[in-house]
């Protein structure tokens, strides 16, 4: 949403398949619903230590610069109309995608008639947090990677420091604990070891990149063999 995003990976366009830049993202309301769920966001200063900030207050993006509507170039994406109401629209999408994860958090322990099992994957190492400094400049930068980086006083933070600190296990897209929607609130331990909120008859894991799971033959066995058999 800051950066935009390169569908055939790695940010390379494919004919008919093209990048979508932050400005395409921000005209997609689903896309806020995807934000981390409240009050659950990994975020650190330039100290490596806890930063706590709402997602879901457009002020919040707008001091960080993140917010498309301040980008030099938002003039040349969109038409003089839609520029006026971009701030009035914003605000609503934010609220909205709070209240959507307000409403995961509603009667997650009732039981359903329908068995659900939780396959994924746990083998690469995925996102998880973000670092907000201020450059030598003092101005304020956002870092979504194990780049290493100054700190406004010139001292460095390395590369490995950062990716013990912001990446974890997951899928390469979505982490465990989201997967296993142990971020909602009311998620529980389970007597297997892990915590989630869903009532999940069994839980277990693939090695696969988020993307070609379907596709991923230890996937398919669990599915069409291990689990349709039960």
């Amino acid at each position: 949403m800051v950066k935009g995003y390169a569908l055939g990976g790695g940010g390379i366009n494919i004919p008919f398949i093209q990048s979508l830049s932050k400005y395409d993202m921000f005209t997609l309301p689903a896309i806020f619903q995807l934000l981390p769920h409240s009050g659950t966001i990994r975020v650190f200063d330039e100290n490596l230590k806890p930063l706590k900030i709402d997602i879901y207050n457009p002020e919040t993006w707008e001091k960080y610069g993140w917010a498309v509507y301040d980008d030099p170039k938002f003039s040349k994406e969109f038409t003089i109309q839609e520029q006026a109401q971009a701030k009035a629209y914003f605000r609503v999408v934010l609220s909205r995608a709070k209240r959507f994860h307000q409403a995961l958090d509603a009667n997650i322990n009732a039981k359903s008639a329908v068995p659900i099992y939780l396959l994924g994957s746990e083998c690469k190492p995925t996102l998880d947090g973000m670092v907000i400094y201020r450059d030598e400049k003092f101005r304020w930068r956002t870092l979504f990677d194990a780049d290493e980086f100054k700190r406004s006083d010139g001292t460095k933070v390395s590369g490995k420091e950062l990716k013990e600190l912001l990446f974890v296990k997951g899928d390469g897209v979505v982490t465990q604990r989201s997967f296993l929607t142990s971020t909602l609130t009311g998620a529980k331990p389970r007597k297997d070891g892990f915590q989630t909120a869903l009532l999940a008859q069994h839980v277990s894991f693939a090695c696969g990149v988020h993307n070609e799971l379907l596709s991923n033959a230890e996937v398919q066995n669990r599915l069409f063999i291990d689990l349709v058999s039960k």
